[in-house]
């Protein structure tokens, strides 16, 4: 079984929690980016008060001024994987709060 963090992470093969999010993307040089930089391979981490749930960038519609045709592909649980709009997740997971890439050297975001 996997999770949200071990499809991203490692390969659909490890269940990993999400305390380990924040480790894994600078350990593995990712560059948090603004929400207007997102792009197809980046990651969304969705959050309440803390990160709930993470997901891959699948879509990003040409004119990157539509936010709301952003598409993710997201693992919800011990449910199968999921591909939604970017605000689309259930409740638990919250809203979308961070975004990452590895496609952005350090220091520019």
């Amino acid at each position: 079984m996997y999770n949200c963090v071990g499809m991203i992470f490692s390969s659909r093969r490890a269940w990993i929690e999400i305390d380990y999010l924040h480790d894994i993307l600078l350990q593995d040089g990712f560059t948090k980016i603004p929400k207007p930089r997102l792009d197809v391979g980046d990651v969304v981490v969705y959050s309440r008060s803390e990160p709930e749930h993470v997901g891959l960038v699948t879509y990003v519609p040409r004119d990157k001024s539509d936010i709301e045709g952003i598409r993710v592909l997201s693992k919800w649980g011990k449910d199968g994987e999921i591909e939604h709009l970017l605000d689309v997740v259930p409740e638990r997971f919250g809203q979308p709060s961070e975004f990452w890439s590895e496609k952005v050297p350090y220091g520019i975001a």
